[in-house]
């Protein structure tokens, strides 16, 4: 053992070997950031545009998310830079490769694996392929479907409305609308609407009481306040909701 002294506080302590400065590590440390510059100048993040005071001369970013984020989007950078180009074999369009790359984006990407999903399945079911023209927006497309008209559901939608809205314009003074040259005709007749009283047309068969949905709701929803008051009633009497009925049915035959 050797009596030495610290040589940060000046206390002697008892160490094995000759070489110690300190006598702990409290003083140890201690004396290393006394020595070190406590104080800097600020600077900016060069990331965040933060105005921050650094630990050291070398501390360049803010907080290490800074440091992490700025690193990545360099990297991402120098592998962009040097990234060799290719063609997408769907579109054509001129890109960047990264790694095994091959489409230009995702959608690119999605319209191959369906078009391999495609091919795969009629090689192994052996299905012929139909190429065919879209009729509403003039598309080539491939189908495996006899009776396929349309390239998409879109097309297909869009082409029933303006079939609808072209039979709507073909009816006739008396009421008369010919949905198709195979079908029959049918009439139109008036109805009167249950809650506003307003006439509405509907077809000959139509059974509906109101010409639209806010009528049903305002009638149903007036119903159901006109129940509530009754059942209120009811109970501020004592009875029950039939009893309540029979006692008002009474009344009005009395009054008559």
């Amino acid at each position: 053992m050797y009596s030495l002294t610290c040589q940060f506080c000046g206390k002697p302590f008892n160490a094995i070997r000759s070489d110690v400065k300190f006598c702990s590590d409290r003083c140890r440390k201690a004396n290393y950031n006394s020595k070190r510059r406590t104080s800097f100048d600020p600077i900016t993040c060069p990331r965040c545009g933060e105005s921050f005071i650094p630990h050291s001369k070398r501390q360049k970013f803010c907080s290490r998310d800074c440091q992490y984020h700025s690193n990545e989007e360099h990297q991402k950078q120098r592998r962009r830079d040097n990234a060799p180009q290719a063609v997408c074999p769907i579109c054509g369009k001129s890109f960047k490769k990264f790694n095994s790359q091959k489409y230009c984006s995702q959608e690119c990407k999605s319209e191959a694996q369906k078009k391999n999903a495609a091919k795969h399945y009629r090689k192994k079911h052996n299905v012929t392929s139909y190429t065919r023209i879209c009729p509403f927006c003039g598309k080539k497309f491939t189908t495996n479907f006899k009776t396929k008209i349309y390239c998409s559901i879109p097309c297909s939608k869009q082409a029933s409305k303006e079939r609808k809205a072209q039979e709507r314009s073909q009816l006739s003074e008396e009421g008369k609308m010919e949905r198709s040259t195979s079908r029959k005709p049918f009439y139109l007749k008036q109805s009167k609407c249950k809650h506003c009283g307003k006439l509405f047309s509907q077809p000959e068969y139509g059974k509906n009481p109101f010409c639209s949905g806010a009528c049903e709701r305002a009638y149903y929803k007036k119903c159901s306040e006109e129940l509530s008051r009754k059942s209120r009633e009811a109970r501020k009497l004592g009875m029950t909701y039939g009893q309540y009925i029979v006692y008002l049915e009474s009344n009005s035959v009395s009054s008559n």
